[in-house]
């Protein structure tokens, strides 16, 4: 879907080359009827790197989606040109005015600094204010969830004795949370931060604890009287943001050691894996999701839950694509596992969908790009013998090609009426959406 974004920033022009579709018309193309308003508020150092991790994610969402810029009134970067800033930012009190289907706050390298101390403080809790009457959901990050929280709640949080530095797992505590559809039941994160909120600081009731680990503490908690999501650890940074972090503090004379399950080996000449993509991807997916069913009541389902097995476009080409829909036992094959499997099987996933089934079972749509009937058989046979998957459908650019795989079936089932009768039992469930 298009991603609607300032002219001349530079995170649009990437994201042009890596093949997303920035936008500039104010007119949504899609089933939807509007294009997501979110805004971010973007208090990290570097700008156009944040700028860029953020929108990256929502740029492979399946949702129309447009970008608003913000930073506090009077707001100065000591690392960001304030061109850049004058450009592409607003105030906030150009924009209070207006509503927002979400808002993105994000950290800043101030943790260790009391709250009241921060220049920008006033004018945040100013901003944090507006959110309850003018925001539908807000998605805080790190030092930005720490400080939402202090001013909602009150609670401080420690600084620690030494920087909480690496890529640690996180168990999802809440498997039944809207967020964390298709996560499974643990996934990697990366951490950076120097202070740490405790779990019995935390007031009864109001806060839901969804993901936390022993070694890293608290990773996602959810507010849903507020409608709001904090995170304090970094689903959305690149393979390299923790070694650039590394050098940085390294240059600057502080000590620090390398981080932690990061680097191949410990070896910090070696390029570091991004193990948590697609969990940062799915995250936002399912955020834009709930979003949208909020504030786009009216839209067709059922026309929203074709859109992945309809064609995409007539190209002419027999192996422009390939769907496949998956039947697996709930809670044993992740979305985020079927998409590594895509990845190592040298395949590009477009787009997936999870939907729940009942009866123990989920249902998963995934989409691939340029597969020939050949690959996509190989893939399929790939696939059925992850743990807990039961059956999968595919289907060929255009319908053409079909077949039907089940656990325990020596040869594919193959023709052209094998798909049809799966896709009553697709339009009829409430789906999660999601682009990898």
């Amino acid at each position: 879907m298009a991603i609607y974004l300032p002219e001349g920033l530079p995170a649009r022009s990437i994201l042009e080359a890596e093949g997303f579709l920035p936008a500039t018309s104010m007119r949504s193309k899609g089933w939807q009827s509007r294009p997501l308003e979110i805004a971010i508020l973007n208090l990290m150092p570097n700008k156009a790197v944040t700028e860029l991790q953020l929108t990256r994610l929502m740029a492979a969402a399946p949702f129309d989606v447009r970008i608003t810029l913000v930073m506090p009134d009077g707001y100065q970067s000591h690392s960001t040109p304030a061109e850049h800033l004058a450009r592409f930012y607003l105030s906030w009190t150009a924009v209070r005015h207006r509503r927002f289907d979400g808002l993105i706050v994000t950290g800043a390298p101030v943790e260790t600094i009391p709250c009241e101390q921060v220049a920008y403080w006033r004018q945040l809790t100013s901003i944090l204010d507006w959110t309850r009457d003018h925001v539908t959901r807000t998605y805080y990050i790190c030092w930005g969830a720490m400080a939402a929280l202090y001013h909602f709640h009150g609670i401080r949080t420690p600084v620690l004795p030494k920087k909480r530095f690496g890529v640690f797992e996180q168990t999802v505590r809440e498997p039944g949370a809207l967020c964390l559809r298709g996560f499974g039941g643990t996934f990697p994160v990366p951490v950076s931060r120097r202070a740490e909120l405790t779990r019995e600081s935390l007031p009864e009731g109001s806060l839901q604890i969804l993901a936390d680990s022993p070694e890293s503490g608290l990773c996602l908690l959810a507010e849903p009287v507020r409608g709001a999501l904090y995170m304090f650890n970094h689903l959305e940074y690149e393979a390299t943001t923790l070694r650039d972090e590394f050098v940085r503090d390294l240059q600057a004379g502080h000590a620090i050691d390398p981080p932690l399950n990061y680097f191949p080996s410990d070896d910090p000449a070696a390029m570091p894996p991004n193990r948590w993509r697609p969990f940062g991807q799915l995250l936002i997916d399912n955020w834009l999701a709930e979003i949208c069913d909020l504030v786009l009541p009216s839209r067709d389902s059922e026309r929203s839950m074709d859109w992945l097995l309809a064609e995409p476009r007539a190209t002419g080409d027999i192996d422009g694509f390939a769907d496949f829909l998956i039947v697996a036992e709930e809670g044993t094959c992740s979305l985020p596992e079927i998409l590594q499997r895509v990845e190592a099987c040298g395949h590009r996933s477009l787009a997936a969908k999870v939907h729940r089934e009942g009866a123990g079972l989920s249902l998963i749509e995934l989409r691939l790009e340029t597969i020939s009937a050949e690959a996509a058989q190989r893939f399929a046979r790939s696939l059925l013998r992850a743990p807990g998957v039961r059956q999968i459908a595919h289907r060929g650019c255009g319908g053409m090609e079909r077949m039907h795989l089940s656990r325990g079936c020596s040869s594919p089932r193959v023709g052209p009426s094998l798909i049809p009768p799966v896709r009553p039992l697709i339009q009829s469930r409430p789906a999660n959406e999601a682009l990898h």
